[in-house]
């Protein structure tokens, strides 16, 4: 059916809807696996809608089902491998890095909070965690970058994730494996200048108010 113009163009409307107003994580999982098979321009930025709305979850404190951000990292590293232009190609790494930046992010300011003010249950921060070792394991070769392992050693040995983060992603000071490799950067500031650093999460509301996540 996507082989026909009509049908296609359907589908992906339909498509759209679905990553906007979804609530089931299956479903939304189902359309992440499509969008990576789709040979469609439209699937990239399918895919990117459904990176950009897990995005937002992450910075409202409304993060439910990670182990679906597996499924989207995948998917983006799936369609990097398949796509050709260096301009397509960054736009879909750029969706991977940002989506991947909150992830690590919440976790780690969660687990910088004392026992009893964590906003993430304990499964919520384990699937969290094999999302960041899946994507280092198996999504960022796709995106032709090796960590060396890093985030894994790091999660097994208790350590900061601080330090393999910016190497993958980026600091204030200097871009990141992937943006470098990709060739993407976050944007700009208010004087104009590209930044290297993904933008910072605000912090969740303490464990027990009113408007905690997790």
């Amino acid at each position: 059916m996507t082989t026909n113009p009509e049908a296609a163009a359907q589908i992906d409307e339909k498509l759209k809807l679905v990553v906007q107003n979804e609530k089931q994580p299956e479903i939304l999982a189902m359309v992440a696996g499509f969008g990576a098979a789709w040979q469609d321009e439209r699937a990239a930025a399918l895919l990117k809608q459904l990176a950009d709305r897990r995005i937002e979850a992450y910075k409202n404190c409304t993060i439910r089902y990670p182990w679906l951000d597996g499924r989207a990292l995948n998917a983006l590293a799936d369609k990097y491998e398949q796509q050709k232009l260096p301009d397509e190609k960054a736009g879909t790494a750029r969706s991977f890095g940002r989506l991947l930046a909150v992830i690590m992010q919440r976790w780690m300011q969660d687990q910088a909070q004392p026992e009893g003010q964590k906003t993430l249950s304990e499964e919520t921060s384990s699937q969290m965690v094999s999302v960041m070792v899946e994507a280092e394991d198996q999504a960022l070769p796709k995106l032709e970058v090796s960590t060396g392992g890093s985030i894994r050693r790091a999660l097994e040995r208790g350590g900061s994730l601080q330090q393999p983060y910016e190497e993958l992603l980026g600091s204030a000071a200097r871009s990141g494996a992937l943006p470098s490799k990709a060739g993407f950067d976050y944007g700009r500031d208010a004087d104009g200048r590209t930044l290297t650093a993904p933008p910072a999460l605000p912090p969740c509301p303490a464990a027990g108010t009113p408007s905690a996540g997790g």
